[in-house]
C-alpha cells in the first residue's frame, strides 16, 4: 500500500506471478511493510555572548543525520532565563519534527561573559605641596541602569613628576571588567616660592652680615632652604644688588 509516513503498510501480490501460472496457485502471507520513525539527534551548539548583548534569534544546533526531503523543524531551542554573567543551559524549547522522527536532544550552555569597560582619567595637575584635586574620569557605556561606584586613585608620591592613575575602588559589579587607559597621567609641578631679601647696610670695613629674607608661600612641612643669599662684589661705599647666591 502506498505511503511514506511512519505506519504499517499491507503488502499485496503486486505483479508477482509464476513463470507457468497454470501450474501454481499463489497465496500471500500476512506480513506488513513497516516504516519506523527516523532517529535524529539534535546537539545544541555552545554559544558565548557579552553581557548586555541580545540573544541570537535562533540558538544554533547540529543534526546527526539529514531530514527527508521536504521535512523541516518547527519551533526553536530555548535557554534558562538570566542576563547576568554566567552559564545558562540550552534546552529543547519547542523544537519539534513531527511523528515521523524520534527526536533526541543533547544540551549545551550559553555563556554570558563580562563586558569590558574602558576608564579614561581626566588630566589633572597640582603644584608641589598642594592637596590633590578631585579625580574625574570618563568611561564607555554601561548597560542601563548599571552604574560605577567608588573613586579613582593614583600611585602615591608627592615629589615633582608624573604619576599613573589607578582604578582605586572603582567597581561596576561582576558583570564588567574595568580597564584603565594608561594616559593621561597626574602631574605634580614645581611650587613657585618668592624670596624677598631684607635690606641691609654696613659701614665701610665692617664684617659682612648674614643677609636675611622673607618668602611666600610657606614651604611644605619638613622642607627647608639650604645655602644663603649673596650680593654683588665690592667694598667701597655704594649700593650692591642682592642675588640668590647659593639659596
Amino acid at each position: 500500500t502506498a505511503g511514506s509516513a511512519v505506519a504499517d503498510y499491507q503488502i499485496s501480490m503486486g505483479s508477482l506471478v509464476a513463470s507457468n501460472p497454470g501450474n501454481y496457485s499463489l497465496q500471500l502471507g500476512t506480513e506488513n511493510y513497516a516504516i519506523t520513525r527516523k532517529p535524529i539527534m539534535v546537539t545544541a551548539t555552545a554559544v558565548s555572548q557579552v553581557y548586555g548583548d541580545t540573544d541570537p534569534v535562533s540558538l544554533p544546533y547540529t543534526l546527526s543525520a539529514p531530514l527527508a526531503t521536504g521535512d523541516s523543524f518547527t519551533g526553536k531551542l530555548a535557554r534558562t532565563a538570566g542576563t547576568a554573567v554566567g552559564s545558562y543551559p540550552v534546552n529543547q524549547g519547542d523544537l519539534a519534527l513531527g511523528s515521523n522522527y524520534d527526536l533526541n536532544f543533547t544540551a549545551a550552555d550559553l555563556t554570558i561573559t563580562p563586558k569590558a569597560i574602558v576608564i579614561t582619567a581626566v588630566s589633572k595637575a597640582k603644584n608641589y605641596g598642594e592637596n590633590d584635586p578631585a579625580f574625574e574620569y570618563n568611561f564607555s557605556p554601561l548597560v542601563s541602569p548599571d552604574v560605577i561606584t567608588g573613586t579613582l586613585t593614583r600611585i602615591p608620591g608627592e615629589n615633582v613628576g608624573t604619576y599613573n592613575f589607578e582604578l582605586g575602588t572603582l567597581n561596576a559589579g561582576t558583570n564588567y571588567t574595568l580597564n584603565l587607559s594608561p594616559l593621561p597621567q597626574f602631574t605634580i609641578n614645581n611650587s613657585t616660592i618668592t624670596v624677598t631679601p631684607i635690606t641691609a647696610s654696613i659701614q665701610y670695613g665692617d664684617a659682612e652680615p648674614v643677609i636675611g629674607y622673607n618668602f611666600t608661600p610657606a614651604l611644605k612641612t619638613g622642607d627647608a632652604f639650604t645655602g644663603a643669599l649673596a650680593r654683588a662684589p665690592g667694598n667701597t661705599p655704594n649700593s650692591y644688588l642682592i642675588n640668590q647666591g647659593t639659596l
